[in-house]
Order: C-alpha cells, then sequence, then structure tokens
C-alpha cells in the first residue's frame, strides 16, 4: 500500500474569479495533484506497485480536488473547457472521497459554506465560476468507482447524494457510508 499526500491550498487574494481566473485557481490544486500523480508513477518501482493501477483519496476538499481531478482525466470536454491538458494515459483506479463538497452551488447558506468557499475561492467568488467546479456536472461513463464517505453531522452531508446520483445516472460503481446517528458528536467535519 503506498499513500502519497496532498494538502489543501487556499486562495485568499483572488479578486472577481471569471472562468479565466478558474482556471488559474483551478490550475494551483490541479499542479498539486499532478505532481503527485507524476512523482508516484516516476517512483512506482521503487515502491513496488504498478504504475498505472492506483486510486486516490481525498477528505474534505482534497475529495473535491481529486473528484475534479478525475473529471479532467475522464472528460476531454472538461479538461478543453478549462484548457488545462489532463495526464497522458492515467485515470485513477478508484476514488475514496471523505467528507467532500461536490456541488458548491448546492450548499446550504452557512458560515461553514461560505468560509470554505471563500478559502477555496478568494472572498468575491461568484456562482458562474463555482459551475465549472460542480463534480457531478462532469461526471462521465469514464469516471471511476468511488467510496463516498461522510459524517451524520457533517456540514456537507448533503453532497453525497448530489454525486451518487450523478454516479447512478453514468453507471458508475460506488459505495456509500454515513458514519455514526444524528447527535453523535464524533462524526463532524
Amino acid at each position: 500500500l503506498v499513500d502519497a499526500g496532498v494538502d489543501s491550498r487556499l486562495v485568499r487574494s483572488v479578486d472577481g474569479l471569471d472562468r479565466a481566473d478558474v482556471v488559474h485557481v483551478h490550475g494551483l490544486w490541479q499542479r498539486a495533484n499532478w505532481k503527485a500523480v507524476r512523482w508516484a508513477r516516476a517512483n512506482a518501482k521503487k515502491y513496488l506497485f504498478d504504475p498505472d493501477r492506483f486510486g486516490m483519496i481525498g477528505d474534505s476538499a482534497g475529495g473535491h480536488y481529486n473528484a475534479l481531478y478525475s473529471c479532467i482525466c475522464t472528460n476531454p470536454l472538461y479538461a478543453k473547457l478549462l484548457k488545462i491538458t489532463p495526464p497522458k494515459g492515467f485515470v485513477p483506479l478508484a476514488l475514496g472521497l471523505n467528507f467532500g463538497i461536490y456541488d458548491p452551488l448546492a450548499v446550504k447558506n452557512d458560515s461553514d459554506h461560505d468560509a470554505y468557499t471563500q478559502d477555496l475561492m478568494g472572498s468575491k467568488w461568484r456562482e458562474k465560476s463555482a459551475k465549472y467546479l460542480c463534480t457531478p456536472s462532469f461526471v462521465n461513463d469514464d469516471f471511476p468507482p468511488c467510496f463516498l464517505a461522510s459524517g451524520s453531522n457533517d456540514f456537507l452531508k448533503h453532497q453525497v447524494p448530489i454525486l451518487e446520483q450523478a454516479l447512478t445516472e453514468h453507471h458508475i460503481p460506488h459505495f456509500t457510508k454515513i458514519y455514526g446517528r444524528p447527535g453523535e458528536e464524533q462524526y463532524y467535519h
């Protein structure tokens, strides 16, 4: 088992995002993903794994990033829209998406979401820019199988059914686990 981690990258100084800005912001975390994949594939022999057969796991924003990264790898129209060239021949074998946000336009209007969105996209983000970051809109039949996880008190647990619907519509194998029961405080974001 090999684990190569990429941490979230926050953007705090982008004003008035439009598509070009989303490509720029998108590029910050995509470069981190590309570097991690490139490093893992280049070091596969050293760590004894197949460079074309590994999955990706992400928590919170990392889940969002890995889901969007997989959209770029599997959906040429999405990659073209963002003017991003996907890594040649690579698609994650599977995804583990934990406690993620998959559709920024479908989040509940609360302070946690506002803080997350500002951290992710800058203080003057616009809905027209956020549509490019909506994973369900860009899932296609080639998207990798997924394990989706959230918690009973996670402020983003309502995001799971949104992505589940897109996965189901495209016949993508997936399994969902919501940990805990309502009121169990340890199962929060």
